[in-house]
């Protein structure tokens, strides 16, 4: 990658084949792109997955982005990666023009080398362990009307979601037993609403994991909705974020009995 590029952390080394990634939570542009940028950071933040980084580095092995989504969307199949227009991003006019193509050939860039990378780390995790599970982490909004407004219907927005987009169906078993193990955590008192390929089935790093490694790799789809922080301003509240770093921590202990 060029010079004074910003590098994706790979810390894939440690003896275990389970892996928790972050590839939404990053915040970081390359200047080209941020020359072009139409949003102010707080409104890129909104859309972009803060502190799920925090999530994964609870974990012996994790990968976590540094750039924004709104660089290159690296859960979206390349023919789709770059958001051009608002039609790309939730009716976000985000670029102040159409990128140039020196900035495509940029983003483009940051793309493709984290494919190639991520499947030299899974490539030479394989020469130790028979299979591996990918724990994909992402966040999602619950409160679109604004800040201080209603929040959306619960009904339709668990607070997470397991999505098991292109998965084979022999590790679907599993899947229900992981779904059994995390209705078991103790969330203020009660279980925490997780529910299955509700609104985000998993997007393309997962299907790429799934295609790339049919018989080796379990990429596992994780939505937590932003109970944990005011998506509006960024303010994170510490109880509800422990809790919920509990709770990843609760889902390890299941899925390296799994491995193991």
């Amino acid at each position: 990658m060029r010079g004074n590029m910003l590098k994706t952390i790979f810390q894939i080394d440690n003896d275990s084949p389970l892996i928790f990634t972050a590839i939404h939570s990053g915040h970081a542009l390359t200047k080209l792109a941020q020359g072009n940028m139409n949003l102010l950071d707080n409104l890129r933040l909104v859309e972009e997955d803060p502190y799920t980084d925090l999530f994964a580095k609870l974990h012996d092995n994790f990968v976590i982005t540094p750039y924004s989504r709104f660089e290159i969307d690296l859960n979206r199949r390349r023919t789709t990666a770059l958001y051009r227009t608002a039609d790309d991003c939730w009716g976000l006019d985000s670029r102040k023009d159409i990128p140039s193509e020196a900035q495509e050939n940029l983003a483009f860039q940051i793309y493709d080398e984290f494919y190639a990378d991520m499947k030299l780390h899974l490539d030479k995790l394989l020469k130790k362990y028979p299979k591996f599970i990918i724990l994909d982490l992402h966040s999602y909004n619950h409160n679109r009307a604004g800040d201080g407004r209603p929040f959306d219907d619960p009904q339709k927005n668990p607070e997470i979601i397991i999505g098991t987009s292109n998965m084979s169906e022999k590790w679907h078993p599993m899947i229900k037993d992981f779904h059994k193990h995390l209705l078991d955590f103790d969330f203020e008192g009660r279980p925490l609403d997780v529910r299955i390929n509700v609104k985000y089935p998993g997007g393309n790093f997962p299907r790429w994991i799934h295609n790339t490694y049919p018989e080796q790799g379990i990429s596992i789809a994780m939505e937590v909705k932003k109970i944990f922080m005011n998506e509006w301003t960024g303010k994170i509240y510490p109880e509800r974020f422990k809790l919920l770093q509990d709770f990843t921590l609760h889902m390890k202990k299941f899925l390296l009995d799994y491995l193991a």
